[in-house]
């Protein structure tokens, strides 16, 4: 039977590990980049989970099988925000035996309750092929951007 619960600092590693899965899946890392990128993920978890990042996650017996992540920061005042935060939806991911479940969809309307406990004004994700319908049905809508997004990667 499959648990869904908040993740806490017991759940670190197997977190750590589910979203270089994620990323495994659109990237090849060597055996180094592995073992960095879970070093500096559980790092990261440990300082910031369910503080300004909250992670529900899906299990069988021990074992994580889905997890979704909402991170949460608190911005420059703005006409479109009554309570200058928002959150991002990031890393939603389910082991391949275990998609098409709507499992990814629960975990989601979760974070989605998390974010109006927590008096977020919005909640912004980046939606690949296969999520796109899964945040549809859960009401996200697409936005038109009047301006461009840009970046610089610094090194």
């Amino acid at each position: 039977m499959i648990n869904m619960r908040r993740s806490t600092e017991d759940d670190l590693e197997q977190l750590a590990h589910l979203r270089l899965l994620f990323f495994a899946e659109n990237y090849l890392f060597t055996e180094e980049e592995t073992r960095t990128f879970e070093e500096k993920t559980t790092e990261f978890l440990t300082v910031h989970l369910n503080s300004t990042l909250i992670s529900w996650h899906a299990e069988i017996e021990d074992e994580i099988v889905a997890v979704a992540f909402l991170e949460i920061a608190e911005r420059l005042p703005h006409p479109d925000r009554k309570y200058g935060k928002i959150g991002t939806i990031l890393n939603v991911y389910t082991k391949k035996g275990f998609r098409k479940q709507g499992i990814a969809s629960q975990l989601v309307q979760r974070l989605v309750k998390e974010a109006e406990k927590h008096q977020l004004d919005k909640i912004e994700l980046m939606a690949t092929e296969l999520g796109y319908p899964v945040y549809e049905k859960i009401g996200f809508k697409e936005v038109a951007l009047l301006d461009k997004r840009m970046e610089k990667k610094l090194d």
